[in-house]
């Protein structure tokens, strides 16, 4: 809502800065699930959608992290401009 806020008054930095920070927080909040889902060992109920699973959650796990070190970096990047 900020961030539709912040475009229509024509504040495009501080839009970009809650875009930012909505962007973070979906992705760890992606994360997070993720995370607590492997280490409390939720599992798929039949064994031919475990295969898909284990793939599935590798993927989420690396690409996640990929994407927060990336906005990490723009956070850092916004910081010192």
């Amino acid at each position: 809502a900020v961030m539709g806020l912040m475009l229509g008054s024509g504040h495009g930095g501080e839009a970009g800065g809650a875009a930012l920070l909505l962007a973070v927080n979906l992705i760890c909040v992606n994360l997070s699930a993720t995370v607590a889902f492997l280490t409390q060992g939720i599992r798929p109920r039949t064994w031919w959608e475990a295969d898909r699973a284990r793939r599935a959650s590798r993927i989420a796990l690396v690409v996640g992290s990929v994407l927060l070190l990336a906005l990490a970096a723009l956070v850092v990047y916004t910081q010192q401009s």
